[in-house]
């Protein structure tokens, strides 16, 4: 793996006690505050990777802490696949939980992605550069998860998962960010998982 510095497997719940009782709760009663599961850690050139479970949305979220807060993560397309490869991993080792989607985040933190989607649209006939959007109406949110769901990427994903029995079906992106020059750039996108 191309991953810089060390990769840590975390599987276990975070749980904290609260020291002082809550308003209305007895003294010495327990409460106790589930926060997110940590999956996978990791560092790169540039930020620190996070892929945390959310069990009670049934969801795997990346969150990607810049070191720099100008730069993107810029992560590479073998990066993000060894990401999800190792992190489907640990899930598979703890056991199979049925999670219904992957939050990737923001595309601009993936360079592969944002650049296949610029050049995509770029080189498309059905995407209007002078209006910013698919030149049949629709919206850029329906074409950019289209792009991003092509057989290419979804086969490269599919198969840094696999071992774990996991499948991607498509993209669900939203807020989708247009450049000066009319291309679509980036917008804030997840993934859904086969159930």
């Amino acid at each position: 793996m191309e991953v810089l510095a060390r990769m840590t497997l975390l599987s276990c719940v975070f749980l904290s006690a609260l020291a002082a009782p809550a308003p209305g709760q007895e003294a010495g009663e327990e409460t106790f505050e589930v926060l997110e599961e940590v999956l996978y850690e990791a560092r790169t050139a540039r930020c620190r990777v996070l892929v945390e479970s959310d069990w009670s949305w049934r969801t795997l979220r990346v969150r990607l802490q810049r070191d720099d807060d100008g730069q993107t993560c810029g992560l590479s397309r073998d990066e993000t696949l060894d990401i999800l490869g190792e992190t489907f991993t640990a899930i598979s080792l703890r056991q199979r939980q049925a999670y219904r989607s992957l939050l990737l985040g923001v595309i601009e933190d993936y360079d592969w992605l944002q650049r296949h989607l610029a050049e995509t649209a770029a080189a498309d006939g059905d995407w209007s550069r002078r209006k910013g959007r698919p030149k049949a109406g629709g919206s850029a949110n329906a074409y950019v998860e289209a792009i991003l769901g092509r057989p290419a990427i979804l086969r490269a994903m599919n198969r840094a998962v696999e071992a774990s029995g996991h499948v991607f079906e498509g993209f669900g992106c939203e807020k989708i960010r247009i450049s000066d020059d009319g291309l679509p750039v980036d917008g804030f996108c997840g993934m859904d998982l086969a159930e």
